[in-house]
C-alpha cells in the first residue's frame, strides 16, 4: 500500500496514484478496521479501557526505507494484555510449521538466505 511495489521493492510500481502514507496504512489496519467492525470502543488503538492488543516489532517502520518495511519481524504479540507470542521462546515457530506442513523453511529474515523445499510429495 505504501510503495505499490512487491515486498523489498522493484522497478515496477503498480498504480502509483493509489500509494498511501505509512501512517494511513497502519490506521487502516488498526483503528479504522476496528471502527468498520464496530469494535473501536475496545480495540484498534492503545487507550485506557481498551484491550491491550499490540505487536512488538524489531524496528520502527517510520525509521526505515519503505521498501524495507516488509522484512520487519514480530518479536512479541500481546493480546488482551498477555504476551501470546514471543519470538525468542515460542515453540510454534519454524520447527512447528515445518512439522505441520512437511516443508523445510529458513525463516532467518534474510531474503537471500531463504530456501523453501517440499520434503515429501
Amino acid at each position: 500500500a505504501v510503495t505499490q511495489q512487491k515486498p523489498g521493492g522493484s522497478e515496477a510500481v503498480m498504480a502509483p496514484g493509489e500509494a498511501i502514507e505509512l501512517r494511513s496504512a497502519i490506521r487502516a489496519y488498526t483503528i479504522n478496521g476496528a471502527y468498520l467492525m464496530g469494535h473501536d470502543d475496545r480495540v484498534g488503538s492503545i487507550d485506557e479501557g481498551k484491550y491491550a492488543d499490540m505487536l512488538v516489532l524489531d524496528r520502527n517502520p517510520f525509521e526505515v526505507l519503505a521498501t524495507e518495511i516488509g522484512s520487519t519481524r514480530v518479536l512479541q504479540t500481546v493480546f488482551n494484555g498477555e504476551v501470546v507470542y514471543d519470538a525468542a521462546t515460542d515453540p510454534t515457530g519454524e520447527g512447528a510449521i515445518e512439522a505441520e506442513y512437511d516443508v523445510d523453511l529458513d525463516l532467518s529474515g534474510n531474503p537471500g538466505d531463504s530456501q523453501y523445499q517440499i520434503l515429501d510429495g
